[in-house]
């Protein structure tokens, strides 16, 4: 909550708290029905679950997500084939990578 509950104050939006670890599935049913852009904010050790939800990703995002990771963004675009393309973005990666796990490579390096 701490995460984007203040970007939600500022943009008048509802945080939407009904999903929890574990819920994935139903979290990404619910994403993909929706019009328009989603922030989706999860905790570590179960973010590489979203995706899997997603129908066919490629390229498949990484299983590991570092906990002292948080400016990370992951942009999953629908594909035409059902599935999705992810991106990543961070502050310390300013263009967008061409592969989910890079980022968060480069970071760590």
């Amino acid at each position: 909550m701490q995460t984007v509950s203040p970007l939600a104050s500022r943009l008048g939006l509802k945080v939407v708290k009904r999903y929890a670890a574990g819920d994935e599935g139903h979290l990404t049913k619910e994403v993909i029905a929706l019009p328009g852009a989603t922030l989706i904010a999860w905790r570590h050790e179960a973010l590489h679950s979203i995706p899997r939800h997603l129908g066919e990703v490629d390229p498949i995002p990484p299983d590991y997500w570092p906990t002292d990771r948080f400016d990370v963004i992951w942009t999953f675009t629908p594909t035409a084939s059902g599935g999705a393309s992810p991106r990543c973005r961070s502050s310390c990666c300013p263009v967008t990578c061409p592969t989910p796990g890079a980022c968060l490579t480069t970071a760590m390096t």
